[in-house]
């Protein structure tokens, strides 16, 4: 027996989601300080639209940041003049002046910069449940509607200036609208399923792995649409990536042209070598596209500074993302989603949208797999969408109906109290299973705890706790005097004897305490210490005062 379909309650309940989805992130949005790259994006944002220059960030594809920055055009906010820092690429020259020392305030260049995010996650809220909704049922879309908007990571993520939600929401609308054509064949629907590919791709450059998934469904179910039109879905995209990127793309075509991609790509790697003689064979040019994209190659190549279980590493680990995935999930939609692939492929029949549903996030989680660069679960979020649809179906045409009601009720319990003790924290979200925010440095760092986001916090606690100086180890792209925190430094404490001499409220960012960018060993004396609370689970307080009769609020 089948749900009984709660159409007459579905816009009601999907603008109650959303609603309050918007607003907790807006809260959040309006209480966190800077993470460590919305700055980079904010500032080559801007510059894209004030300068139509794209050297600044071109590891990262324009569509987001074109999106934040374009609030920022109706203020009084300008580009600094940094000329040396302009001609070096420097970002980190520029971001600092243009949020700090503009003539709009850096709280509000942010909080502008996030509002786009902010409406981008509301439209994949959106789009899931209508998706949802017109392949299976309301009660469908409404449960996986709910996963949606009540899940941390989208609501930490979701407000911040990074590429992470927008590439969600590409890569979720290129695969639906391909299955789409695939099951019409129509050319309508083929330019659709174009443009939304051009717009993953516009988004971030893990949405290539479209370009191989697409063609593997086009082989299996080409017989229902044949040969007609299809390599007009690659022309389309492109049409959508050169508008994305602009007068980079129509200098390809000026008298002064673009010189080759081979003169910008390193060679000291095996991978740059490839890439290099790639693009004297086929004469490419250095249009920002191919360049961003051989930079993130070379980056993936080099590894990046991660942390998994305990211990630090520069390479790649394949444990990190189903340890990322397994820890930062929800408890409710792990267990429910447990259910629906017990239950999910049970029928014989698999239309193009079931292989859809499970070939799109099983292909993105063994890219991520492969991948180098182990920093945040935030590189798994396009895999989700699928997830909670794949669970809404599942769930929703269980044959034992009761206990279907009964599991996703008891299940939903779960997920609401995770989020409430979560909240406004999103970001340092662990789920039970793991022992929730308080163990997540046993298992996790960066981007997954701690990304600069609590210096407000910080400031807020030392006013109510009428602390004029801390002891200081500050983990982001901005410094504690942006945000007037007075502080000394620990580092500058670096003997037993020097630390034994401080008098003071010591806070220590949690990627510090862990030394995680820091040579070993940094802050081991800090973790020998218990702290007496935190701020926001991304930044702790330990009590290192000589006269300790004045209380401090936890």
């Amino acid at each position: 027996m089948r749900f009984p379909s709660p159409e007459r309650w579905f816009w009601p309940a999907t603008c109650a989601l959303l609603a309050c989805m918007g607003l907790s992130m807006t809260r959040a949005a309006l209480e966190e300080s800077l993470t460590y790259d919305e700055g980079f994006h904010l500032v080559a944002g801007f510059s894209y639209w004030k300068t139509g220059d794209y050297r600044l960030n071109p590891e990262h594809p324009p569509l987001s940041k074109l999106l934040s920055a374009a609030p920022l055009l109706f203020t009084s906010a300008q580009m600094p003049h940094k000329p040396d820092s302009w001609r070096d690429a420097d970002m980190t020259g520029l971001f600092r002046p243009f949020l700090f020392e503009n003539r709009v305030s850096a709280d509000q260049l942010l909080f502008l910069g996030r509002l786009p995010i902010i409406g981008v996650t509301l439209c994949l809220g959106l789009m899931i449940a209508l998706w949802a909704r017109r392949r299976f049922s309301a009660g469908a879309a409404l449960l996986a509607l709910a996963l949606y908007a009540t899940d941390a990571n989208f609501l930490a993520h979701g407000h911040y200036v990074t590429t992470d939600v927008l590439a969600s929401l590409g890569i979720f609308l290129a695969a639906v609208t391909w299955v789409g054509y695939l099951e019409t064949g129509r050319g309508r629907d083929l330019l659709w399923a174009s443009l939304a590919l051009g717009v993953a791709l516009a988004s971030k450059f893990s949405a290539l792995y479209l370009l191989g998934v697409h063609p593997l469904l086009y082989l299996l179910f080409r017989a229902k649409v044949g040969h007609r039109r299809v390599y007009t879905a690659l022309a389309g995209s492109a049409v959508v990536l050169a508008l994305a990127y602009g007068p980079e793309t129509l200098r390809m075509f000026s008298k002064e042209g673009v010189e080759p991609l081979s003169k910008q790509i390193p060679t000291e790697t095996r991978l740059g070598a490839l890439a290099h003689q790639a693009a004297v064979s086929l004469h490419l040019p250095a249009h920002k596209f191919l360049l961003g994209f051989g930079m993130l190659a070379q980056h993936n190549a080099e590894g990046h500074n991660s942390y998994l279980l305990g211990k630090t590493s520069k390479q790649g680990d394949w444990r990190y993302f189903p340890v990322a995935f397994a820890v930062k999930t929800p408890s409710g939609t792990l267990l429910l989603l447990a259910f629906s692939l017990v239950a999910f492929p049970l029928r014989l029949a698999w239309p193009p949208w079931k292989v859809a549903l499970l070939a799109y996030p099983a292909a993105y989680m063994a890219l991520s797999i492969g991948s180098n660069l182990n920093i945040g679960l935030r590189h798994l979020l396009p895999l989700y969408p699928f997830l909670f649809v794949l669970t809404g179906a599942a769930m929703t045409n269980w044959k034992h109906r009761r206990h279907a009601v009964i599991a996703v009720a008891a299940v939903l319990t779960i997920h609401g109290v995770e989020l409430a003790r979560t909240a406004p924290h999103y970001l340092a979200f662990f789920n039970t299973f793991a022992g929730g925010a308080a163990n997540g440095p046993r298992y996790l760092l960066d981007s997954n705890i701690d990304w600069g986001q609590d210096a407000s916090r910080l400031k807020s606690w030392m006013e109510r706790s009428k602390l004029d100086e801390v002891c200081l180890s500050y983990f982001g792209s901005a410094s504690a005097e942006d945000y007037g925190i007075r502080h000394m430094p620990l580092l500058h404490a670096p003997t037993d004897a020097d630390r034994a001499r401080l008098d003071c409220i010591a806070a220590i960012s949690v990627n510090n305490l862990y030394d995680l960018y820091m040579p070993a060993g940094t802050h081991a004396w800090a973790r020998r210490l218990k702290p007496f609370s935190h701020i926001g689970h991304s930044i702790y307080l330990y009590d290192l005062r000589k006269d300790r009769s004045q209380p401090l609020l936890p």
